[in-house]
């Protein structure tokens, strides 16, 4: 039989080694976890020079442009290549009769890297800065996902529920659209989340009695969101296409917007315009909205833009793009038949990096 003193050294023996394997799996844990710490941003440095390579090619494209034409320019969305793990994007403004800008963007992933220059065109030859560094921070934008909802039956609201869940701190932007016939009335959004919404001016046909409203939440919370527009009298011919995108500022996050109520349309290619805006920062989300007023059909987006959703045959529509450089821009439209319409744009500011 152990004696005590015997018993209490075996319980100091047991107890200084389970003090040392906890102490060698926090090492190992440690080391483990630093390892990991070390491949991440391995593999964060690794795709952040494949970003930069990227930038540069597209950069070196847009000079190749310029050299074979000196009156080249980008649509103001630019021009964007997939190659490899990602992507880049150029973009080539005037700045006088002699002087261009290129800005290029290189994606991989998560990790952006941007460039820019400027280039001088001579009578024969043409001169280019040292490329360098763009210190813009914006992030970049997407949108997540959208819905839509078309209503002819009198009423003050039309709503519509979010295929999948929002994320918190995104944004949502509606494009509504109502009969007038009775009166312009009075837009409001809201949602189930408690998001707070703000319109902007309402754009109206008086001829041909239609109106368009956009409402916008920025920092919205997360969750399952159904977005209710309220009119202040029951109308019809009430449609909706609500937005969720990611990379938006959270606050102050209109830059400029304006809109026509009511214009006469042609056929003309990118003739249906909103009218003109000048983003007062790079990397804004230029937004689109048209409501075809006279009626149904075919309709394409203006050159640079992405068309999101349409409505009851393309009566409305919107568009979008992420603008890297800004500068003045409209929100077009190609109609297919000359209708009156009603238009707006909207920049949107980016999150920064």
């Amino acid at each position: 039989m152990m004696s005590a003193r015997e018993q209490q050294s075996g319980y100091i023996a047991l107890m200084a080694v389970l003090v040392l394997g906890a102490a060698a799996l926090a090492i190992s844990f440690t080391l483990l976890m630093t390892g990991a710490d070390s491949q991440r941003t391995a593999l964060v440095d690794q795709q952040a020079l494949q970003a930069q390579s990227l930038a540069r090619y597209c950069g070196e494209e847009a000079l190749l442009q310029i050299h074979d034409n000196i009156a080249f320019t980008t649509p103001a969305a630019g021009t964007t290549v997939s190659a490899g793990q990602g992507s880049c994007t150029y973009i080539v403004t005037v700045q006088s009769p002699t002087t261009r800008n290129i800005r290029a963007r290189g994606t991989v992933n998560t990790v952006i890297r941007k460039i820019q220059a400027n280039v001088t065109v001579g009578a024969s030859a043409i001169t280019v800065g040292s490329w360098m560094d763009d210190d813009s921070t914006y992030a970049t934008i997407s949108q997540v996902q959208n819905i839509t909802n078309t209503v002819d039956a009198g009423s003050t609201t039309i709503a519509q529920a979010f295929r999948g869940p929002v994320t918190a701190g995104n944004l949502i932007v509606a494009a509504v659209t109502w009969d007038t016939v009775s009166t312009v009335g009075t837009l409001t959004c809201s949602d189930n989340l408690g998001n707070a919404y703000t319109t902007l001016t309402i754009w109206n046909d008086a001829t041909t009695f239609q109106a368009l409203g956009i409402c916008y939440a920025p920092n919205i919370a997360g969750g399952s969101a159904t977005i209710t527009a309220t009119l202040s009298t029951s109308q019809v011919t009430r449609r909706i296409i609500a937005s969720e995108y990611r990379g938006v500022a959270t606050s102050g996050v209109v830059d400029v917007s304006t809109g026509v109520g009511g214009a006469t349309g042609t056929t003309t290619a990118n003739a249906i315009t909103s009218g003109s805006v000048t983003p007062t920062k790079d990397g804004d989300l230029i937004y689109g909205a048209v409501m075809d007023t006279g009626g149904t059909g075919a309709s394409s987006p203006g050159t640079g833009f992405t068309q999101r959703n349409f409505t009851n045959l393309k009566d409305l529509a919107v568009e979008d793009f992420q603008q890297l450089t800004a500068a003045p821009v409209a929100a077009t439209w190609t109609f297919g038949t000359a209708h009156r319409y009603d238009a707006a744009v909207i920049a949107f500011k980016a999150a920064t990096n």
